[in-house]
């Protein structure tokens, strides 16, 4: 909010709420959190999930927290776009990939 975005917060909505949320609204980013290995598959599965029912078809997933903090090559694994140790690097990773999406339009 402080980079002047416009955030909505869903931590406490279930991931088939989350879809839904995607579905019925546009996102540019959405951003994920994960503080352990264990729920990474299914993390996996969501963004599959959100990408498929995104307004927006050039949506970027940005994921975070002490699950990437150590490993970020898990980007990857679960199909996310970026990784950000902290809110400040997210903003900055947000803005490189609107920058590279906006290019390709």
């Amino acid at each position: 909010r402080r980079a002047g975005w416009d955030v909505v917060r869903a931590d406490g909505l279930r991931p088939k709420d989350q879809t839904a949320l995607v579905a019925r609204e546009r996102f540019d980013v959405i951003c994920l959190s994960a503080s352990c290995d264990v729920l990474l598959e299914a993390m996996g599965s969501d963004i599959r999930s959100l990408r498929r029912a995104s307004t927006n078809k050039a949506v970027g997933i940005m994921v975070g927290g002490p699950a990437f903090a150590q490993q970020p090559g898990r980007v990857a694994l679960v199909g996310a776009d970026a990784t950000a140790v902290d809110a400040r690097e997210a903003v900055l990773q947000a803005e490189r990939f609107l920058g590279d999406s906006a290019r390709r339009w």
